[in-house]
Order: C-alpha cells, then structure tokens, then sequence
C-alpha cells in the first residue's frame, strides 16, 4: 500500500487535528498574545509515536528482534512523503496505533487510512440542512406546555378576526 505519510489526521468535521508547534529544544511557539501557535498533526507523527512507546498496559521488555522491526519501519516513515508498505507493516502499525491511543477518533480514522476505507465527512452545508428541517417541522401533534392553551396558534387574519 503507497501512504502519504505527511497527510492530516482529519477530525469528525473534516478539520486537521491540531498540536502545538515547537522549538527544536521543545518548547512551545507562541504567537504575540502569549499562546501556544497551533499547527496540523501529521499522520506520520502518530505512527511513528505509536511504533516508538509503550501502552501503559505493557510492562515486558520489548526485545531487540521487536525493537529492530519498529525502528526500521519508523525510519522507513521519515524517509519521504510517501512510503510503501506491506501487509504486515500496516497490521502492526494498526495494533501499535491501537494500544497507544485510547480516542476512537485516532484509531479509527488512522485505521480507515492504513485500511484503504473512505473517510465519511459532514457535508459542507450540514447547517443549511438543520435549518430546513426546522422550518419544515410538523407541529400538528406537538403538545402545550399549558394543556388549556392549543401548542399551535391558527394564523390571524389581516383585519384581527379569525
């Protein structure tokens, strides 16, 4: 499978998940009101952390025989833009991403991608969408707060009378 390693991991709503940008002695950059400049979060970035720690589940030494596999492929990721990998890169990659993470966003959306599925995202208008159904809504069978009072009001005449 060819991957774009350098590609965005996407949220719910299509936006770039983000992270604080640093310095290269790892502190933050910050902008000029104090706060922490922000930039998107590469998926390279999650796999090789993911191929590089351990989940807080895992307390046996890793083995230098492990230890080779996960450097290689973590080599593999940092030496350009876009990688092939094998089937069993991937399926690694898919368990390390699993054991690291605990946020069914990471692990489902790297999954999606290490997978080859399509990525669901919202469409554009979905707000124009809520609004239409909101001026369409039914209130015939909607129930008054006060049940001596109708909870839809006929339309009054121009000239006040019903």
């Amino acid at each position: 499978m060819r991957l774009n390693v350098k590609q965005h991991v996407l949220d719910y709503e299509g936006k770039a998940l983000l992270t604080n940008k640093t310095n290269t002695d790892g502190s933050p950059v910050l902008d000029g009101n104090n706060r922490p400049v922000q930039e998107p979060e590469t998926l390279r970035s999650y796999l090789v952390l993911a191929l590089n720690n351990k989940a807080r589940n895992e307390t046996e030494p890793l083995g230098a025989e492990e230890a080779a596999k996960r450097y290689q492929l973590s080599t593999k990721l940092y030496a350009k833009s876009e990688v092939d990998l094998t089937h069993a890169e991937c399926t690694l990659l898919l368990e390390r991403i699993a054991a690291i993470y605990e946020s069914p966003l990471i692990v489902g959306r790297i999954g999606d991608i290490l997978e080859g599925r399509e990525i669901w995202l919202p469409a554009e208008s979905y707000e124009e969408d809520d609004a239409v159904v909101a001026k369409n809504l039914d209130l015939t069978n909607a129930a008054s707060k006060d049940p001596s009072k109708p909870a839809v009001q006929a339309n009054k005449k121009a000239d006040g009378g019903e």
